[in-house]
């Protein structure tokens, strides 16, 4: 069975149920989706698919009745919506410019210059300018926002205003304010994302203008067909008649291997015969010579506007199903999920002596599995953990803090204390340095108090664990909070807030910050 291609719907629904998991405590998560795991298969289970069917179960879960509608739902109708309308604007274009344009009051022939400039020009130049910015991809010092990113971000805003209407009424604010952060975080790491969304925006302008030259061909023919319509050409500027042949030619390159080709052209004594002197009129003029013109506009609009169209819609289609295909959902909230579902629930208990520091309350609730070492599960990589030095000196070892990790549902490789003293963290740094040449290097893990304010130091250094770590390693901000009867607390609602923002900051997609506990609530937090 195949994995389904991801749906922009899906990458909604995702961050939107990603923001609603980040006030829930981290065991309680690891719980719940252990929990759905074993529902599954252990083939399915160590595939793709396993993201696929835990949305679905998230889904269902989240909006258990069809009154309430998921973000990915209204997104999707909102772009069928506007899909529609766009495509219906466009061949009402093309209707309503080939009404005007063939107009022929039996005087004045249609100027074929005018056609040319009008219907043609246009399009050469956006396929000119699509090159362009093709090459512009090749050259990373420049960095010059494209027309359909301009657009990108315009339907960005349409979709804020169209969810926040939508979640208005009859909808919880944790709701609302997920739904709301799952977009702007969307909008946020637009180079995770950008390309799931920039081929659909590409395909549909395609799409428009396909529909307005389809329309207007139409229109073309029906005028031509049914009305006795002059072509002709005339210019203030002295043009020779051979010229005209040249660029009548040159535009004709195209269609002139086919059988038949030359004589969908005018000859170079059509074009002298079609030629308008103002002062003289059309009389004069051969009905033949003002004729010859209309074959060869419709094939310019046949081939540059239609065909040249149906060739963009189809590599815009292509590309967007090969993202679609090639995207991997590596991202520091994906890797955490899948690592939830596919390591087993443990229980670690301290021993008799050590009773100064027992385990966590929600490690007490979940069930073990199994006591025994596990081998790492499929599609998770490993941790290398950096500890702060303060709560890495509250375990009397390395082995009691990593049994406290492995029942959040982490697996750590390696840990390490840091921020002890400058000359040790930067030989932590050096450390890393080989991993930005590994692309299967194991992930970073901040453990950090998450009550302390996070001071531009810390800042700098978390961007120099980036610099010298692969630019798609994850890297996961643990936060707790003030330790009481146990080291690992729940981290203060405003406190998260303010690391959540300084995180916020340093614009990478692949930081993830977590509250490892939980989130304590204001009045809790007052109360204490």
């Amino acid at each position: 069975m195949k994995t389904p291609l991801l749906r922009l719907q899906d990458i909604i629904n995702l961050e939107y149920l990603f923001q609603r998991d980040k006030e829930i405590p981290t065991a309680a998560l690891h719980k719940r989706d252990r929990k759905f795991a074993t529902s599954l298969s252990p083939k399915k289970l160590a595939s793709p698919a396993a993201l696929h069917a835990w949305l679905s179960f998230r889904l269902e879960q989240e909006f258990d009745s069809r009154e309430q509608r998921s973000p990915g739902a209204i997104c999707r109708d909102f772009f069928h919506l506007f899909i529609t309308g766009v495509l219906m604007t466009g061949a009402i274009s093309g209707i309503l410019a080939g009404l005007a344009f063939f107009s022929y009051t039996g005087t004045t022939p249609v100027n074929v210059f005018q056609f040319l400039l009008l219907f043609i020009a246009p399009q050469l130049f956006l396929i000119a300018l699509l090159f362009f910015a093709a090459m512009v991809r090749f050259a990373p010092a420049i960095s010059i926002p494209t027309f359909y990113t301009l657009c990108l971000q315009q339907i960005y805003r349409l979709l804020a205003a169209r969810l926040r209407k939508n979640f208005q009424e009859n909808t919880p604010a944790a709701q609302r304010n997920a739904c709301l952060h799952a977009l702007s975080s969307i909008r946020a790491h637009g180079s995770r994302y950008h390309g799931l969304f920039y081929w659909p925006i590409f395909c549909l302008f395609q799409g428009v203008g396909l529909a307005f030259n389809l329309t207007l061909c139409g229109i073309s023919l029906i005028k031509i067909a049914t009305c006795d319509l002059a072509f002709g050409w005339q210019s203030t500027v002295q043009l020779s008649d051979a010229a005209i042949h040249q660029l009548a030619k040159a535009l004709a390159l195209p269609w002139m291997w086919i059988p038949g080709g030359e004589q969908l052209l005018p000859t170079l004594a059509q074009i002298h015969g079609s030629k308008i002197v103002l002062k003289d009129g059309i009389y004069h003029l051969a009905t033949t010579d003002l004729t010859s013109w209309w074959p060869f506009l419709i094939m310019c609009l046949l081939v540059y506007g239609i065909f040249a169209r149906l060739l963009l819609l189809t590599f815009g289609w292509l590309m967007g199903r090969r993202i679609k295909t090639a995207t991997i959902l590596d991202t520091p909230q994906c890797k955490a999920l899948l690592r939830r579902m596919q390591t087993p629930l443990v229980a670690t208990q301290a021993p008799q002596e050590e009773v100064a520091r027992p385990a966590p309350p929600a490690q007490t609730s979940v069930t073990e599995e199994s006591r025994q070492p596990k081998t790492m599960p499929p599609n998770s990589l490993p941790q290398r953990v950096f500890a702060a030095i303060d709560i890495y000196q509250q375990f009397p070892d390395p082995q009691t803090l990593q049994d406290q990790l492995a029942a959040f549902g982490f697996q750590p490789q390696e840990i390490t204390p840091f921020l002890a003293n400058y000359n040790e963290d930067q030989l932590l740094l050096k450390q890393l340095a080989p991993l930005a040449q590994d692309t299967e290097s194991e992930d970073i893990v901040l453990l950090l108090e998450g009550w302390m304010v996070p001071l531009v130091s810390l800042l700098s250094y978390i961007k120099e664990i980036r610099r010298n770590t692969g630019p798609q390693t994850s890297i996961t901000i643990a936060l707790v909070g003030k330790p009481g009867e146990t080291v690992f607390t729940a981290v203060k609602k405003r406190d998260f807030a303010i690391w959540q923002q300084q995180i916020a900051s340093l614009a990478d997609p692949y930081i993830h910050t977590i509250a490892l506990v939980g989130i304590q609530a204001e009045e809790a937090a007052n109360d204490s």
